[in-house]
């Protein structure tokens, strides 16, 4: 399973390398974004697999990180980090066209995806 930490300027310069492997880069997925909002409401990051995972009241968003990588593997990650069930808010489009590659058009009750 994921392992949060809250958001910190110890943590900035990682998030910012992954953040910028990202193919598709939202503003709000910018470290001094995320930093606004953390007064409004707790942003804790997870590090796993090559991706960054944030999350913000029980919702998990993401991924930041290069999801196109081959060495990202998607099958594992839902094995291992979301043991086999994931709730995904706010996914890039081009990061939920590699989930339908691997898990085609029809997604089961295991993934749920709102871009």
């Amino acid at each position: 399973m994921l392992e949060f930490e809250p958001l910190s300027f110890d943590i900035k310069k990682q998030y910012d390398e992954y953040f910028a492997l990202s193919p598709v880069k939202y503003c709000e997925y910018s470290f001094f974004s995320l930093w606004g909002w953390r007064e409004a409401a707790e942003i804790d990051l997870a590090f796993s697999n090559n991706l960054c995972w944030v999350k913000s009241q029980n919702l998990i968003y993401g991924p930041v990180g290069n999801w196109r990588d081959e060495s990202v593997d998607w099958r594992k990650i839902f094995e291992q980090d979301f043991n086999n069930h994931a709730e995904l808010c706010d996914v890039p489009e081009d990061a939920v066209e590699v989930l339908r590659q691997i898990h085609g058009n029809n997604y089961n009750n295991n993934l749920n995806i709102a871009i």
